[in-house]
């Protein structure tokens, strides 16, 4: 419905139905006593009024936005924008989400009353009695970000992992509860699946480094055995050509040693003909 911005008449629409249920009086009076009306002038922004039961009985909350003629310093206030919420469309919601066999949650209001509630073996209000400490707890600490601890509840004793954040649009606090036992089994869960996977690690350790360390001491022993050969003397032998084409420091260790090898032999065999070639100039003069 749109409303008038001076006594919020009725000017657009018809009259919701849980309207029909107030005097005629108080209707043509106007609803300038409403919170929700006096936070939209207070504020000139959205504004969604506490819970509270209409004639009829359910429990809604208004919700109000101001409407201007245009944006700007000079703009000027038409009109009120308002409408409500049902808080069993809230609760329908709620029970949606599936949180195991113990968890649920609900929403309470900045007063501490539960605007919606997703439980199914309380009402709203017995909620509201049996967390109470909870609630002004969750109101007293919660923000924007979540918080969570293990709590007792006094009254039945039972241990719950509770979670709790303020929304930031209607200044509401969310809390999410569960029985210890079930919010723990999922960590039990996962510490197993970690103790498994930790095992799988070790078990293919016990496969893998000996492979790796194969992998590296075998083409060292090879050049090391090449080597020592050479410093015997014999350096006919050649390293293996899959050896020297290999990529890593072993293939580049191997190529020095071949180019090494062959400069060696070069060298000898210049000297040789260098000999020969004395042995004959010497002959001749002889």
């Amino acid at each position: 419905n749109l409303y008038t911005p001076t006594i919020a008449q009725p000017i657009l629409g018809e009259p919701f139905t849980w309207q029909k249920g107030a005097p005629q009086a108080s209707y043509r009076q106007g609803f300038a006593h409403r919170d929700w009306y006096k936070g939209v002038m207070a504020t000139e922004s959205t504004y969604i009024s506490e819970v509270y039961a209409t004639a009829q009985g359910p429990l809604v909350v208004a919700i109000a936005a101001p409407v201007f003629d245009t944006d700007g310093p000079d703009r000027k206030l038409v009109a009120i924008h308002g409408g409500i919420l049902r808080l069993n469309t809230l609760d329908n919601f709620l029970q949606t989400i599936s949180l195991g066999q113990t968890g649920f949650s609900y929403i309470e209001d900045r007063k501490g009353m539960i605007v919606a509630h997703g439980g199914k073996t309380a009402s709203r209000d017995q909620q509201r009695e049996l967390d109470q400490d909870l609630i002004q707890q969750a109101l007293h600490e919660s923000d924007g970000h979540i918080r969570s601890k293990v709590l007792e509840n006094q009254r039945t004793g039972v241990r719950r992992f509770v979670s709790y954040a303020r929304l930031a649009g209607p200044d509401w606090v969310v809390i999410t509860q569960q029985s210890e036992p079930e919010a723990l089994a999922g960590l039990a869960d996962l510490r197993q699946k970690i103790g498994l996977a930790a095992l799988l690690l070790l078990a293919l350790s016990f496969v893998a480094i000996p492979l790796t360390v194969r992998q590296l001491t075998a083409p060292l022993a090879m050049i090391v055995q090449h080597l020592r050969g050479i410093t015997e003397g014999d350096f006919r032998q050649k390293l293996p050509p899959a050896m020297q084409v290999k990529k890593d420091e072993f293939g580049t260790l191997a190529r020095v040693i071949t180019d090494m090898q062959q400069s060696r032999c070069k060298t000898e065999a210049d000297l040789r003909d260098q000999v020969q070639l004395a042995a004959r100039i010497q002959a001749g003069f002889l």
